[in-house]
């Protein structure tokens, strides 16, 4: 691959979970889009679990020229410093907050300011939602959410995990789209 180390993902890990092992070493563009597909229990969710530093692993994860994970180095970033916006298959939105609650709550803990809210509540088309809880939304709402809830910290890289899951092909190309424009913006 014929590209600058800014412009790379590389990972070069292993995981154990239980009776499971995940082995993988690529090096991938950190522009534009990658999908990985497999089956059920292949280690899709573990690898992106890994890569935010949710789930133990050992080897080398480097992002846009940036070490995440070395641990012949003894470097392993916090998750919460990892520049990463990760969109769980489950949502994981909180129930008790509104949609601007849930965004604001990321804010606080990315540093980012109500104006930069305000500015993805509008890019998202979410401004007619912002009173509302999640369970008043529907699944391509909320998934449009926790997009959002993603892209409050200007993450380097988002890892989306079933994105479009159980939505219908309507809401999912809405979905893909979004994840597209992100890519676009260059993060």
């Amino acid at each position: 691959m014929s590209s600058s180390t800014s412009e790379i993902l590389s990972i070069d890990i292993d995981s154990h979970r239980g009776d499971f092992h995940l082995r993988i070493a690529a090096n991938l563009s950190s522009k534009g889009m990658t999908a990985l597909f497999g089956r059920n229990g292949s280690g899709k969710s573990s690898l992106l679990r890994c890569l935010a530093g949710l789930q133990d692993c050992s080897g080398v994860i480097r992002v846009a020229g940036h070490t995440w994970l070395d641990t012949k180095a003894g470097i392993n970033l916090p998750t919460h410093k990892r520049s990463v916006g990760y969109v769980f298959q489950d949502l994981r939105l909180f129930p008790h907050l509104s949609v601007a609650g849930n965004l604001q709550f990321s804010a606080r803990r990315a540093g980012t300011d109500e104006r930069q809210i305000n500015e993805l509540i509008d890019r998202l088309a979410l401004a007619q939602l912002r009173d509302r809880r999640p369970k008043e939304l529907s699944g391509g709402e909320q998934q449009r959410v926790c997009i959002a809830r993603a892209l409050v910290k200007d993450p380097k890289i988002i890892l989306a995990d079933e994105p479009t899951g159980n939505l219908d092909p309507n809401v999912s190309d809405e979905i893909l789209d979004l994840l597209d424009l992100f890519t676009k913006k260059g993060a």
